[in-house]
């Protein structure tokens, strides 16, 4: 690209800069008759020389500034593209880096953007105009302002497309979810189909004035992502190096129901719509031929009951398919389809190292950021012939429960950062809640504990533990039990003390024994944030507020035989406000 310093772009009614397609490099001729220089490909592939068939050298952009712009600040697709020392303000997307994006074109290229900047909502708030559709409330302060392309388009800093990329010592300010208006710092493309690569690294972030609420959105059905189920709408991940987005060194975020990636150690962060996960990941490349208009159900042998179905990146009228799920290693999947199964199946291994992924096994190293070894992908082609007017070639009820295994975990979770060594003032809570039987040949066992920070506390007897923390700090405040006698004969006592409880508490709930399913004290429940109706059952486990509002994360688990909780809470819990 040459030398690209100090520019800038605002004010745009799209994006600021845009780097996508290549040129083409040959001069036109009766096999290509393209002119020479016209755009070609989907990509920008920087090579040395403008030389494809030369190695890759990066395009370098530094010191650029993309403000105001309705939809991007930049939108940089392709190879290798690094910026360094850039800022981005007022944009409806800050920075979208689109890496490679596809195997097997241009491999070992990556992306990345270092020292830089990026400012949600400024105080450059803009004036209004007759018939402007673009203003209104915006800002932590709730201001009139003028918004990117609508009161509720979902704001992003940096927005992950496939990968990989590497983010690096940038800060993020400013971005602050409303109610009716999702605001993150890091977000994903929306009704995106195409794949997401678990080689993409953020390490050294820093955030100031984005509520923890605000870091990370991996988006939900509603306005604007519509019901979320395209292939890279399911399949979102990023890596955090340093725990300075999630607070877990080495963590990786995953969408919260992904059950290809998840164990049963991940930590849930509903106001993420995601999970902190440790593990090791790859990818696999499904390509089908006679018929592509499938629709795949892939399931890891550990969660049988939670198959992901992808559709497939390429449209329904190509004449193959490809499907490139994110999954966990030395693990056993079984795939399924929607109709009868493709006459021919080749699977790649992309993103592997040198691991074991039951018989498939890539023998050789693979460069840092390349999709395939050196030698190239090793891959398995199976061919098949399939008799017009087969049924559906969906085994599911023939391989499980015969091939079920139980969930285990791999890699363990990384531990918490402590409070001391974090600079912003708010912080996660992590707790964890189990109330369940065990049974050994004959000897059942209730169980239950409730686990705030590390710091545990046993319930001793049969009935309710109720573990109240304060909201503004997340101390410990008080450990309390109801026993079944008084759950029995007098549910006013619960109810009195909920009702004592300061504003701004959040109550963990906890069942030990046979638990009165009805009754008026579950309507303490409701107070706290459960839904109406709630139906519960021997076992419960409860994440709940006192307050004026109710956050998103509160949460009931109810079931005859095991009620179990992992999640991290914001610490202080902030209402969101309302547009």
């Amino acid at each position: 690209m040459g030398q690209f310093i100090n520019n800038r772009a605002h004010s745009n009614y799209r994006a600021g800069m845009i780097l996508d397609n290549g040129v083409k490099t040959t001069q036109a001729n009766n096999k290509d008759k393209r002119p020479f220089l016209s755009l070609v490909g989907a990509r920008y592939g920087p090579h040395q020389d403008a030389d494809p068939f030369k190695p890759r050298v990066p395009a370098l952009i530094h010191h650029f500034v993309a403000y105001k712009n309705q939809d991007h600040g930049a939108w940089l697709r392709g190879g290798d593209v690094w910026l360094d020392d850039c800022q981005f303000a007022d944009n409806g997307i800050g920075l979208t880096l689109a890496s490679g994006g596809t195997f097997p074109d241009d491999d070992g290229s990556r992306q990345q953007v270092k020292n830089s900047l990026f400012v949600g909502e400024s105080d450059n708030r803009g004036m209004p105009v007759p018939d402007n559709r673009i203003w209104g409330i915006g800002g932590s302060d709730l201001t009139g302002r003028t918004l990117p392309r609508g009161i509720d388009f979902p704001i992003r800093g940096m927005q992950i497309y496939d990968g990989p990329i590497n983010m690096q010592n940038c800060t993020f300010r400013k971005y602050t979810a409303l109610e009716g208006r999702h605001t993150s710092a890091f977000g994903f493309r929306l009704n995106n189909s195409w794949q997401s690569c678990p080689n993409n690294n953020v390490t050294d972030i820093t955030f100031d004035h984005v509520p923890i609420t605000s870091r990370v959105f991996f988006g939900e059905p509603g306005p604007w992502f519509n019901e979320m189920e395209m292939d890279g709408d399911k399949t979102t991940i990023f890596h955090d190096i340093d725990g300075s987005v999630s607070e877990y060194p080495g963590a990786f975020l995953v969408k919260e129901d992904n059950w290809l990636l998840r164990h049963p150690d991940c930590i849930d962060v509903p106001d993420w719509r995601a999970a902190i996960c440790s593990g090791n990941y790859a990818q696999i490349y499904v390509q089908t031929r006679n018929p592509a208009n499938l629709n795949m159900h892939i399931v890891r042998d550990e969660y049988p009951d939670r198959p992901l179905t992808l559709e497939g990146a390429l449209g329904k009228r190509k004449h193959y398919q490809q499907f490139q799920p994110v999954i966990t290693l030395a693990k056993g999947y079984t795939i399924h389809w929607d109709q009868a199964a493709p006459a021919e199946v080749t699977i790649w291994l992309i993103n592997f190292n040198k691991l074991l992924f039951l018989k498939v096994k890539a023998h050789n190293d693979r460069e840092q950021f390349a999709f395939c070894s050196v030698k190239g992908c090793e891959r398995v082609k199976i061919t098949a012939v399939i008799p017009k007017g087969s049924p559906p070639s969906n085994c599911m009820a023939q391989a499980y429960p015969r091939h079920a295994e139980l969930p285990v975990v791999d890699v363990p979770m990384p531990r918490k950062i402590p409070n001391a060594r974090l600079h912003s003032p708010e912080h996660f809570l992590e707790v964890k809640l189990e109330s369940y039987n065990t049974r050994l040949y004959h000897v059942k066992e209730d169980f239950a504990f409730i686990e705030v920070n590390g710091r545990k506390f046993y319930q001793p007897e049969d009935g309710l533990q109720l573990i109240v923390i304060d909201g503004h700090d997340g101390k410990v405040v008080e450990n309390k039990y109801f026993r079944n006698s008084i759950l029995q004969g007098i549910p006013a006592q619960i109810d009195n003390y909920v009702s004592g409880l300061r504003d701004s508490s959040i109550v963990l709930i906890t069942s030990k024994g046979r638990l009165f399913t009805r009754g008026s004290w579950t309507k303490v429940l409701e107070k706290l944030g459960a839904d109406k109706n709630i139906k519960l059952k021997d076992k419960l486990a409860f994440v709940g507020f006192k307050g004026s509002f109710h956050p998103d994360w509160i949460h009931l688990e109810a079931n005859s035989e095991r009620a179990k909780i992992h999640q991290v809470l914001p610490v202080p819990v902030v209402h969101k406000m309302k547009l």
